[in-house]
């Protein structure tokens, strides 16, 4: 019962990452957007204006940030419902199968 529940969360988390890397498509494509232009003024030497700069630098930061945030995140949330399936859940303690005494002393 308990093997099935956390294939289940770890199935879930799996999907949730997915869809969550999914929404950060736009993010990578304004991205790739800014980093282009800004190649473009670089080769022609017109001059980069300063909220230009400042945009190509948080580009370039979201893009690395923001998946490693979105895993992290996602690793954490595994993490802490396994926890609390197995510890913290209300029914945690029914569901743990008693040991029989022949078992108790095979463990001695």
């Amino acid at each position: 019962m308990r093997q099935e529940t956390i294939l289940e969360v770890r199935a879930g988390t799996c999907v949730n990452w997915v869809f969550n890397m999914l929404l950060l498509v736009p993010l990578f494509t304004t991205g790739a957007n800014i980093l282009r232009r800004h190649n473009i003024l670089e080769e022609i030497k017109i001059g980069i204006k300063p909220a230009e700069m400042s945009s190509y630098n948080t580009a370039i930061a979201m893009m690395i940030v923001t998946p490693i945030v979105v895993t992290l995140s996602s690793l954490a949330e595994y993490g802490l419902t396994v926890m609390f399936h197995v510890y913290f859940h209300p029914w945690a303690g029914l569901l743990h199968e008693e040991k029989t005494d022949d078992e108790r002393q095979t463990e001695s």
